[in-house]
């Protein structure tokens, strides 16, 4: 589903709707040169949406979108990152999510990002060459001594890599089920549908 960290664009080319179980039509642009995420969900459910507490899901199975709290977690220490330097605290930002969700009684299956889709490949591009500006520029603001500029420029090249990914995978996965999006011919909003659709889980839930 849309994250936070998703890059919304206008569509200029031709619209698909996909339809949830529960009948709700949502509609996702098939422009492949445009940017990746179904523009204004989460503004669209806004309404039908209500604050409760998760323990209203115990004994109940969730999905979650992994990659939005891994780059949640990157922006803690996209500094370190930007610099090489090994840092795990990504990791326990999600882990902190995932305890949550085991003491509560709630089953999370972690659904990761799979292989980039040839239709995203131009997309894909374009936001490999912004993080790799960014990062210079990141980079060019310290040298000259420019703290909180730089620190910006890093956070606006956070890339979350497989290996941050598998860091991720081998502690969580004795204790959860990880979704493997990888050989599935799917963009990772249509699993999750489709995961809902097949009786596999029974909400979708975003923290």
């Amino acid at each position: 589903m849309e994250t936070d960290w998703v890059e919304q664009g206008e569509c200029r080319g031709r619209r698909e709707v996909m339809q949830t179980g529960d009948g709700l039509q949502v509609e996702c642009c098939s422009d492949q040169q445009l940017k990746m995420g179904i523009s204004g969900l989460l503004q669209f459910i806004k309404d039908a949406a209500e604050p409760i507490s998760v323990k209203k899901y115990r004994g109940q199975t969730v999905a979650v979108d992994t990659y939005c709290w891994l780059h949640k977690g990157a922006f803690s220490c996209a500094e370190k990152l930007a610099k090489g330097e090994p840092t795990d605290q990504y990791v326990w930002y999600c882990m902190k999510f995932v305890d949550m969700l085991l003491n509560f009684g709630v089953k999370p299956v972690l659904v990761f990002d799979g292989r980039n889709l040839p239709s995203k490949h131009e997309v894909e591009k374009a936001r490999r060459e912004r993080r790799e500006a960014n990062l210079q520029k990141g980079r060019q603001l310290l040298r000259e001594g420019k703290l909180s500029e730089a620190r910006d420029c890093f956070t606006r090249c956070v890339n979350i890599t497989p290996a941050m990914a598998h860091n991720l995978i081998k502690l969580v996965q004795p204790h959860v089920h990880v979704g493997a999006c990888e050989t599935l011919p799917l963009a990772k909003e249509r699993l999750e549908v489709w995961l809902i659709e097949h009786l596999l889980l029974f909400e979708m839930l975003v923290l």
